[in-house]
């Protein structure tokens, strides 16, 4: 696909907003009879020496203080460790 003429424009998202983001099903606990349900995910990708912005850092710790997964995810291994959530 060619996009002509590519301009900028507003996701309406929140500046900082993760690159990736989702839900995980996560297995809670037994009073809950093994039911899941959805966790948000953030994930922020970035090369090797990529750096999070500012906004893009607090979004990641926003996500994270309320019970959601987040990281930044700068090879697949990273990736899966944060769905995991084998991340500090």
């Amino acid at each position: 696909m060619l996009l002509r003429n590519a301009r900028p424009f507003s996701t309406g998202l929140p500046a900082g907003f993760s690159d990736l983001f989702g839900l995980v099903p996560t297995v809670i606990t037994q009073d809950m009879v093994g039911q899941q349900f959805a966790r948000f995910l953030a994930m922020e990708v970035k090369g090797p020496k990529g750096r999070l912005s500012d906004k893009q850092a607090a979004f990641l710790r926003a996500v994270s203080s309320r019970g959601g997964l987040s990281g930044v995810a700068r090879s697949a291994d990273d990736a899966l460790a944060i769905i995991k959530g084998d991340v500090p």
